[in-house]
């Protein structure tokens, strides 16, 4: 059975504005009457409220506040704020990625335990490139792992980055070496091509003495120049009282500066500071040495992974040593591990 017009409502859509404000005053006279012969509180039904509710909502809060009568203005307003908030509109994002790439991130991610920049790197040396580290970051929350912290660069890095050709630091990191006779301190020094990320590691050595140290300075400079990397003028080092005079003796003849850094400055030298915490959080805290050879073994495993295999947020996710054929889009991709696992890479096996 079709429903009657409410006759109120067709005079009121048929009114002018002057004549309508003169209804409304006539209906809440005669609302007001009709409340006072009302004895008691008036319960509302729950479609009762929502009526009232919805009907305010198109009038204005404040204004439905202003006309009720039937309830405290107080009361109307509880009801608002009781009721569910719109979700807002979704807006649309870009199309999700296929199935397999989204799979891939999550593997990578869960195997290796790398932030979204290194797995950007994994994921362009296996040939996919249509990715970002937005998605990486998208797709991993969605699969329930948090976001890794993000970085932030400050101008000495910006300086170092425009003078990057021919600078070097260099730094020790030691490592406890259990023996018979107990667990001495092995010393290592490393030099570090600010530009390239390219490394240079000595063996390791309990006593670290003047002639050991100018020994070191004649090796970094023949494998710098072995490498193919541009003749070193400045090389950036800490205060440490093992740079002795004869380290810098071998340096200056080769036309290189030992630049020495304010005390308390480690951020002076970052790129080294980076270099000691990747490769002892990387490889060496995992490990237990028992001779200065193992040491050096787990340090030329990792110093090979770290130029051949590991990409570089710092050179756009690019290998220090690229490898001589471009990354293959077809074929199963692997994790190779490095020293029982602890390191890992991922590359395609060819079909």
């Amino acid at each position: 059975m079709p429903c009657r017009p409410d006759p109120t409502l067709f005079i009121i859509s048929c009114s002018s504005r002057k004549h309508l404000a003169k209804q409304i005053r006539f209906l809440r006279a005669e609302n007001q009457i009709m409340k006072s012969k009302i004895k008691g509180r008036i319960h509302l039904t729950n479609d009762e409220r929502s009526t009232l509710i919805s009907f305010g909502q198109d009038l204005g809060k404040a204004t439905a506040k202003k006309l009720i009568s039937i309830v405290k203005p107080e009361t109307y307003a509880r009801w608002l704020r009781k009721q569910p908030r719109p979700s807002p509109e979704k807006r649309p994002g870009p199309p999700r990625k296929p199935i397999e790439i989204r799979e891939l991130i999550v593997r990578v991610a869960k195997e290796s335990g790398f932030g979204f920049g290194r797995i950007l790197g994994e994921l362009a040396k296996v040939g996919v490139h249509d990715v970002s580290k937005s998605t990486i970051r998208r797709v991993l929350i969605e699969a329930g792992i948090g976001p890794k912290p993000s970085k932030h660069k400050t101008p000495w890095d910006q300086f170092l980055k425009s003078h990057a050709e021919p600078l070097w630091a260099c730094d020790f990191f030691t490592k406890k070496v259990w023996t018979r006779y107990g667990p001495p301190t092995a010393y290592l020094l490393f030099f570090i091509h600010i530009k390239s990320r390219q490394v240079i590691a000595s063996t390791s050595t309990i006593h670290p003495h003047s002639k050991w140290m100018r020994y070191q300075a004649q090796v970094f400079l023949h494998s710098a120049k072995k490498q193919g990397l541009q003749a070193p003028s400045i090389l950036i080092r800490d205060g440490d009282k093992k740079f002795g005079k004869e380290f810098h003796e071998v340096l200056q003849a080769a036309g290189c500066q030992a630049k020495q850094i304010p005390r308390g400055t480690p951020v002076m030298n970052a790129h080294a500071e980076r270099w000691v915490r990747l490769i002892k959080h990387e490889c060496l805290n995992h490990f237990i040495c028992f001779s200065d050879e193992h040491l050096d073994h787990l340090v030329e495993q990792y110093l090979e992974h770290y130029h051949t295999e590991r990409p570089h947020q710092g050179i756009g996710n690019q290998l220090i040593i690229p490898h001589s054929h471009p990354p293959s889009t077809s074929g199963k991709i692997v994790c190779k591990t490095w020293l029982g696992g602890v390191l890992k890479s991922y590359s395609r096996v060819a079909a």
